[in-house]
């Protein structure tokens, strides 16, 4: 919808005025498989402009661990990692004062994902960022906007750990209401707690191997997704592959609610 891809099935949507949006596709779409990675950067021109200056595009491929010889490669030799720096490279080409990035640390290795958080850390821009990644969230984002266990969205200050210590200090320090009892109870009658059911223990002790081999599954896909010869196949095949990580994604979110929920739940 921020896109402008799909119509919003209800409410309405307001852009701000000279909104220039730059999207990185975890598919990695934007990619011309046949073309080089220089072609696919320079577009026909042996220079790019980065914050105003303009800088030779294979000196600018090797800020982002591209080889000279490797620059000249068609897309469709590149590994999953370095489709992602290569989509990477093309996206920080393009003069943006938005960015919007779908799971951009997928198939990254900790070297490149350290040159991604520089040139985050350093982008002068918005970033709105979508990721499962909780230490690239808590190192990169200055606020997280989250649906809370009630089902309300906010917007808290800072990283995920951040927003678990806000939730935390939120309830701890909620106004407690006293009443007095038609009935005075007997002193030495301890208060009722609130407990977990015993199904809700069990599902407690499980969900951590749950979200374990949903994230293995992901990971599976993710890395079938970033073969050289993925896109290759019959658009059904592709399609099908991808309905199934959005399927899983789908479940690993709901099991992390639930797991969060229990936590809660068994430590009121």
């Amino acid at each position: 919808i921020l896109l402008k891809r799909i119509e919003p099935e209800h409410g309405s949507v307001k852009l701000g005025t000279n909104l220039e949006i730059a999207f990185f596709d975890q598919l990695r779409s934007q990619l011309d498989e046949e073309e080089s990675v220089v072609e696919n950067v320079g577009q026909g021109s042996d220079h790019v402009e980065i914050n105003g200056s303009r800088k030779h595009i294979i000196g600018y491929l090797q800020d982002f661990l591209f080889t000279p010889d490797r620059a000249r490669t068609p897309v469709k030799a590149l590994s999953g990692g370095e489709r992602n720096r290569l989509l990477l490279a093309k996206l920080f080409t393009q003069p943006a004062n938005l960015l919007v990035m779908d799971e951009p640390t997928n198939d990254l290795d900790a070297e490149t994902l350290e040159l991604l958080e520089d040139l985050l850390l350093n982008y002068s821009g918005t970033l709105l960022l979508v990721s499962h990644d909780r230490s690239f969230i808590n190192n990169v984002v200055t606020s997280s906007i989250v649906f809370d266990t009630d089902g309300e969205l906010r917007e808290y200050v800072g990283g995920y750990d951040d927003w678990l210590r806000q939730r935390t200090e939120t309830q701890n320090n909620k106004p407690k209401v006293e009443t007095k009892p038609a009935v005075e109870k007997p002193a030495n009658k301890p208060a009722k707690k609130s407990t977990l059911t015993y199904q809700e223990k069990l599902d407690l002790e499980a969900l951590p191997a749950i979200i374990e081999k949903l994230e293995m599954e992901q990971e599976t896909l993710t890395a079938k997704m970033s073969e050289p010869d993925f896109y290759q196949q019959e658009a059904d095949k592709v399609s099908q592959v991808q309905q199934a990580l959005s399927e899983l994604e789908a479940k690993m979110s709901e099991a992390f609610e639930r797991w969060e929920l229990l936590e809660e739940k068994a430590n009121s």
